[in-house]
């Protein structure tokens, strides 16, 4: 965070009693409700500067859903794939993106408020047959 923007967040948490009302705070000219967004996920999430200069290049490629023409492809191409395609959650469990990204989807299902929602990580690839 840079420009003092912390302050603002700090004071619109200590006044404000919903979400919106804590964004209308803090949001100006310089700071948008997306670039506000954007900084909140950050802090929510523990992702720093540092942690993104860490990570050079992606570790993996997250399959989410083929069709059948997917499917082959993936097939035919898998020699020719330099990174690793994962499908399943437990194929990142020594990954330090991936984990990230197992973290940030876990909080992602706490704001959803629902046990109704299927969680990302366990639920298998959708395929459209």
């Amino acid at each position: 965070m840079t420009e003092g923007i912390e302050n603002l967040i700090y004071d619109a948490a200590r006044k404000e009693q919903d979400f919106e009302a804590f964004i209308g705070r803090i949001k100006s000219k310089r700071f948008t409700r997306t670039r506000i967004q954007r900084m909140l996920t950050h802090i929510f999430t523990g992702f720093t500067w540092e942690k993104l200069k860490s990570f050079k290049q992606p570790s993996y490629l997250r399959l989410l859903g083929m069709t059948d023409s997917g499917r082959q492809y993936l097939h035919a191409q898998k020699k020719n794939i330099s990174l690793p395609v994962i499908s399943r959650a437990a194929d990142l469990a020594d990954n330090s993106m991936g984990k990230l990204d197992i973290h940030a989807s876990s909080l992602y299902q706490l704001g959803l408020g629902s046990s109704n929602h299927k969680k990302e990580f366990t639920t298998p690839p959708i395929y459209f047959g």
